[in-house]
């Protein structure tokens, strides 16, 4: 089913094609010769789960926001990794 309803991967594949052909990442991103900083990758990864964390709090809080966008991601009884992702097109907007 997750396979059906491709929008997240629609939305995810231009913006990050975008985001690395128009270099608007800061120039650091872009360096091969320096190494890597795994404490801005940690503080990165946490920022992003914060984020979302927060995102999925503010979608359960208002009913109308929920149904709109977010009700069709809890549709699955059963869970697995890809229901994850497997949104409306307002709830993937909303976290991109």
């Amino acid at each position: 089913h997750h396979f059906s309803n491709p929008g997240a991967f629609i939305l995810m594949l231009p913006y990050l094609c975008l985001t690395w052909m128009l270099r608007l990442m800061p120039e650091s991103y872009y360096d091969y010769d320096s190494p890597v900083n795994w404490g801005n990758v940690l503080l990165q990864l946490l920022s992003v789960d914060l984020l979302t964390y927060t995102n999925h709090i503010v979608e359960h809080s208002f009913s109308s926001l929920y149904k709109v966008s977010h009700k069709p991601h809890h549709r699955f009884v059963s869970p697995h990794f890809f229901n994850a992702f497997d949104g409306s097109l307002a709830d993937t907007v909303g976290l991109i």
